[in-house]
Parts: structure tokens; C-alpha cells; sequence
């Protein structure tokens, strides 16, 4: 199992205690996820990415790609005489979907990022509205010098933070309190995005396109890839951010039949806070008729992931005592989001938490509901706050 792409369905027992233990009781401003990269032929010591996912709160982003990063870049750059840069690979560049071979230059190239998708710790943070650094020694460098790059890639940015403190707390602060009071996000004030798309730069960057050789290991006799240490610039176009394709207006409120306690145990393992009713309702809700559940035909981290096919309409229902309430003004609202729409590429439905509700639904003579519904208001309902663990 892949750790870095189990963030959403924290399956792993490290997943859970990272979340649980760390970013739920700890609550870190900052995470720096560090990692090793073995992908294309580049000049860079040390490639590095900020939340790509465009619900992350755009205050956020302003801040890691204006101030911080471009800050520790020239750190490194000038003090430590170590050439940095935004993760990327080398694409073809009309197709920035499909990597191709390292960097043959022989056509032309783009730079890409790599995805958009909270699996991934960086983007998962991001949507938590805190600050992420993703960091990607280059692999092709030896061992020595891959950990004294990240050593003072992770010291240029605590020095960064160390002389601009409040850069760091007000924009936490400012995106949890908006988050809070409105249940979105600063730059997706027309709904949260729910389909993306990578977006190219508006001019050519100069990329550095770099080589290696194969040297033997000393310690296991084996061939191995090892920097040349020459680097050319390339211009090139580059795809280092992502754009919504499509938007969806955030509802008030999720609101779950009882039944559902698995759903309500992964959204409060994830932070999120969840309310039970205490008395039958009937409410006025947006629910949505599924058309059609399609399943990857291979797996991936042991799931067949489930795509949905959705209409988005309205109905009056009756939820009994004990139905899970998750409200919008809180902090996570842009992680709620990504957990509970059906079109998500990321949320429970794709990872086949509700396989089961989904396909009782589509043997029934009624039309298949998906058991998510939304709320245009808060309602006016008796509820109590659910407790993680039954601790009461």
C-alpha cells in the first residue's frame, strides 16, 4: 500500500495515526512532506510542490508560490548554491496528461506537475487550510547529497518562518475563520471545483533539462543511474498549476440517514465535526438520482475505484432520530466537500465506501438516491454533537 495515496481512505495504520495523532490533535500550520523523485532527466537538486488542488484556500497559495518558496529559492540558490524548482516532469506538450520518456529532446517538451487529488499529503493539507510543502530530492544524485539538500530545504523554510511568523498564522487564521462563518474558501467564492484540469503557464519557462550515466554501486555491485551534473536551460510551456473545470455550489449542510456510521466514523477520524439528530425530521433536501456506477476495470491500492453518473434535484424527506448532520461552517469544509460528492475523484464514493448502499439501490424498482443528501440551510433541528470513539 502506498502511504502518500492514502490520505482520503486512510486504510493504512500510519495514514490513521498521522491524521489522528498528528494533524488532528497536534494541528500543525505547517507540513513539510519530504520525498525522493526518480522520474524525469532534470538540473534540479530538489523539486518541490505547494497544494495543487484549486479548493485549497487561495490565501494559502498566494503565499507559498509569491513569498515563501520563491524566498527559500533563492536561499538555497545563494547560500547553499543548490538549483531548486516546482515538481514536474517532462511531457509531451500536447498531451500533459502522458509523460514520455525522460527528457528526449529530440521534440518538443513541457514541464507538468503531477496531480491535483487530497490522496496525495500535500493537497490533503492544502484542504485542511494549511500550509504544505511537498519536497523531491533528485534520485539520481548520490545518497550524501540528497539528504544535505533536504536538510537545508527544510531549514530555509523554518528560517523563512522564523522571520515572517505572522505570514504564516493570519493566513491559517483568516482561512479557517472564512471557512468557518461561510463554509468556503477564498477564491472559490462561485462553488468548490469538482472536475480539473492542468493549466499552462502564459509564456515559456526556461526549464533545466539535465542527463545522467550509469555507474556501478559500490556497496551492491549493481548498475545505477547517476547525475551528470550538467543542466541546460530549455524553454518550454509550463503545467504547474491546475484550474476547475467544473464548479459546484457548496450546500449549507450534508445530512445521513441513520446506518451510515461508517461514513460518520471516517469523517470524524478525519477532524471533521459530525451532529446526530434526536428527533425525526422532515426536511427539504437537494438529493441526487444516479444514473449509472461505473468501476475502474483494474485496481488500484485494492480498489476498483467507482465513478458516478448523477442528477442533482430536489425532494422532501423524513430522517429519523439518529440521522449524521455535517454542517459546512467548519474549518474542513473544502475536505467535506471532497469526501461526500458523488462526483468526486477522491471522496468515499470512489473509494467504495458506499458500494453497498449504492448497489442496493440500483437492484430496487425506486430510483437509486445516492444516501448523501444536501441542505440549502442549517436546519432547525434538535442535534447533539457525536463524540469520535463513543467517548461519552
Amino acid at each position: 500500500m502506498d502511504l502518500n495515496r492514502d490520505f482520503m481512505k486512510m486504510e493504512s495504520p500510519e495514514a490513521r495515526g498521522l491524521i489522528g495523532n498528528i494533524f488532528n490533535r497536534w494541528d500543525p500550520q505547517v507540513v513539510i512532506d519530504l520525498h525522493t523523485t526518480d522520474g524525469s532527466y532534470h538540473g534540479y537538486a530538489l523539486t518541490y510542490s505547494p497544494p495543487l488542488n484549486p479548493n485549497t484556500d487561495g490565501r494559502i497559495i498566494s503565499l507559498l508560490r509569491d513569498k515563501l518558496l520563491p524566498d527559500v529559492t533563492k536561499t538555497m540558490a545563494e547560500e547553499y548554491r543548490y538549483k531548486t524548482y516546482y515538481y514536474g516532469n517532462f511531457v509531451d506538450p500536447k498531451n500533459a496528461e502522458r509523460e514520455q520518456a525522460s527528457a528526449d529532446t529530440s521534440r518538443p517538451l513541457a514541464w507538468a506537475t503531477f496531480d491535483h487529488r487530497p490522496r496525495f499529503g500535500n493537497n490533503y493539507a492544502g484542504l485542511r487550510n494549511r500550509i504544505a510543502i511537498l519536497s523531491e530530492a533528485y534520485s539520481y544524485l548520490d545518497f550524501r547529497a540528497r539528504v544535505d539538500v533536504t536538510g537545508k530545504f527544510v531549514l530555509s523554510i523554518l528560517q523563512y518562518i522564523g522571520r515572517h511568523p505572522l505570514d504564516i498564522t493570519s493566513a491559517v487564521r483568516d482561512s479557517d475563520r472564512l471557512t468557518s462563518e461561510t463554509g468556503r474558501t477564498h477564491g472559490n467564492e462561485e462553488g468548490f471545483g469538482i472536475t480539473f484540469e492542468r493549466k499552462p503557464s502564459e509564456r515559456p519557462r526556461e526549464i533545466l533539462v539535465g542527463s545522467v550515466t550509469t555507474s556501478i554501486d559500490p556497496r551492491t555491485n549493481k548498475p545505477r543511474l547517476q547525475a551528470t551534473g550538467e543542466a541546460r536551460p530549455v524553454s518550454m510551456i509550463e503545467y504547474g498549476e491546475f484550474r476547475a473545470v467544473k464548479r459546484i455550489e457548496r450546500p449549507a449542510a450534508y445530512i445521513l440517514k441513520p446506518g451510515l456510521n461508517p461514513i460518520a466514523d471516517m469523517l470524524m477520524a478525519h477532524g471533521v465535526s459530525v451532529e446526530v439528530s434526536k428527533e425525526e425530521t422532515t426536511l427539504a433536501v437537494e438529493r441526487y438520482q444516479v444514473n449509472a456506477i461505473t468501476h475502474a476495470a483494474r485496481q488500484f491500492q485494492g480498489h476498483k475505484e467507482t465513478k458516478l453518473d448523477v442528477t442533482l434535484g430536489s425532494a422532501s424527506e423524513v430522517f429519523p432520530a439518529g440521522s449524521f448532520l455535517v454542517t459546512m461552517r467548519q474549518p474542513k469544509s473544502a475536505l467535506i466537500f471532497y469526501l461526500l460528492e458523488p462526483e468526486s475523484d477522491d471522496g468515499l464514493a470512489a473509494w467504495n465506501f458506499l458500494d453497498s448502499e449504492l448497489e442496493r439501490g440500483a437492484n430496487s424498482t425506486a430510483p437509486n438516491v445516492y444516501p448523501v443528501y444536501r441542505l440549502k440551510q442549517d436546519p432547525a433541528m434538535p442535534r447533539e454533537m457525536l463524540c469520535p470513539g463513543n467517548c461519552k
